[in-house]
């Protein structure tokens, strides 16, 4: 009797214990599973890729661009010293006071008008004249003559005289004074000149006396008194009679 008391009260504990344990179970399932913690990305991964250009930007190869004047320029030059005379030469090497037999010539680069692409300048000098002949601008990627063509497609030069060559200022403008009374300017386009202000002489009976003649005055083209046209032009960063600054040009000689 007593040992079926025993075994009721065994299997009676045996039934809690198993119970308590699948109650445990189920409790346990409510119970979220812990993350692992996530590595962190690289930040090339994140998109902040380093975007720094591999190499710096090429400079323009401004004599591959102006090939095609320099060459024709040299050809021009030795043709004229070889007295070979061609119709509808592309360049003159002639001066105010006749023809050299061997004129030195130069080339320079640069910048004019300071929008980022540096113009060809060529010059022609003899024993008396120093002449900034042509001026050439890169247009659609060709090079093309500041102040334009002849019928025969042949570069107008830039305007001089006999009282002396036009000046290339640290302003940006283009002083022909000396030459034909102009002061240009490079338009907006890049590959034409404007004609900013001029004076033009007027009743006097020949070139010796033109300085005791009368003179006109133009602002873009249209006709002012003296005081407007020296004021336009002081505002313009030119002076009248002083010395206005050059520009700092590097010019090279050609064989």
């Amino acid at each position: 009797m007593i040992y079926k008391k025993l075994l009721s009260v065994i299997a009676l504990a045996l039934m809690l214990t198993l119970c308590l344990m699948v109650t445990a179970c189920k409790n346990g399932s409510d119970i979220a599973p812990v993350q692992e913690e996530e590595s962190p990305v690289p930040e090339t991964a994140q998109g902040n890729e380093d975007t720094t250009t591999p190499q710096a930007e090429k400079e323009i190869n401004y004599l591959e661009l102006y090939d095609e004047v320099l060459t024709e320029w040299k050809a021009s030059l030795q043709r004229h010293i070889n007295d070979e005379y061609r119709e509808n030469e592309s360049f003159d090497f002639g001066f105010y006071g006749g023809y050299a037999e061997s004129p030195k010539t130069y080339y320079a680069l640069y910048d004019i008008d300071g929008n980022g692409t540096k113009e060809l300048l060529l010059k022609k000098q003899s024993d008396y004249e120093d002449i900034i002949a042509y001026i050439f601008v890169i247009t659609d990627g060709k090079p093309i003559n500041l102040f334009g063509y002849d019928d025969y497609g042949v570069p107008k030069e830039v305007p001089w005289s006999r009282v002396g060559s036009c000046k290339i200022l640290a302003n940006g403008l283009i002083d022909c004074r000396s030459g034909n009374y102009t002061i240009y300017k490079i338009a907006a386009d890049g590959y034409s000149v404007i004609r900013l202000a001029s004076s033009s002489p007027y009743d006097y009976p020949d070139e010796a006396s033109k300085a005791m003649a009368k003179w006109k005055y133009y602002v873009n083209e249209n006709e002012v008194d003296s005081d407007y046209y020296v004021q336009f032009l002081s505002e313009q960063g030119y002076l009248l009679d002083e010395n206005n600054a050059l520009a700092d040009i590097e010019w090279i000689a050609i064989d």
